[in-house]
């Protein structure tokens, strides 16, 4: 498998998600724009994960890029700014925040019956759409420059 075509592959699905993400919370459909920005989280911290090695199907990257960080520490400090490191970092800590939301955001809390669309609301989806933009820009700044 080619590690540059899985990432810019998961870097494409992590835009098309957050630009999903944008629009359900236009429309106020809070809980899918909470389930689409977990999804582009996710897919921006595989991006990264796939310049080095092909990422897992688990909705929480978070161990996989904090064990890239921490095995290429050195390369990617070599390459990158000084802040890069504290951002694939926050990227992790928000792929482990937001991976429950893939649950709650699609099936509810069913042990209580609640519906997704019951437990999200404007601010929620506003602060998961915002770590979204986030850690898009921050795994495009990272796939581009690592593939240069």
């Amino acid at each position: 498998m080619d590690l540059r075509e899985e990432a810019e592959y998961r870097l494409s699905l992590a835009e098309s998600n957050l630009r999903d993400s944008k629009k359900f919370l236009d429309d106020k459909l809070y809980h899918w724009a909470v389930l689409s920005a977990q999804l582009s989280v996710e897919n921006s911290a595989k991006a990264v994960i796939s310049c080095f090695r092909i990422p897992s199907w688990l909705h929480d990257p978070s161990l996989e890029l904090e064990d890239v960080l921490r095995d290429w520490k050195d390369d990617i400090s070599s390459r990158f700014e000084e802040n890069i490191v504290e951002a694939l970092k926050r990227l992790a800590e928000t792929a482990s925040e937001l991976a429950p939301d893939h649950g709650r955001a699609t099936y509810g809390i069913i042990e209580r019956r609640v519906l997704p669309s019951e437990i999200y609301g404007e601010p929620e989806a506003q602060r998961a759409v915002c770590r979204a933009e986030e850690g898009c820009k921050t795994a495009d700044r990272f796939v581009k420059k690592w593939f240069q």
